[in-house]
């Protein structure tokens, strides 16, 4: 369950792009998520506020 905006959109970006099943999605910060799938494959999504969109970085 998302705490913040900023996981909020983090959240509807992986959603939009992904879905949600399986994926282990861990919030390292309010602005930060580590992503991992079924094969063990990682991405790192981040907010930023000044332009309120999500980038994997």
């Amino acid at each position: 369950m998302p705490k913040t905006i900023a996981q909020l959109a983090i959240m509807n970006w992986i959603e939009n792009h992904f879905g949600i099943c399986n994926l282990d999605i861990k919030f390292t910060d309010s602005r930060e998520a580590f992503v991992t799938d079924s094969n063990g494959d990682t991405l790192i999504l981040k907010y930023d506020s000044d332009t309120r969109n999500v980038y994997a970085i």
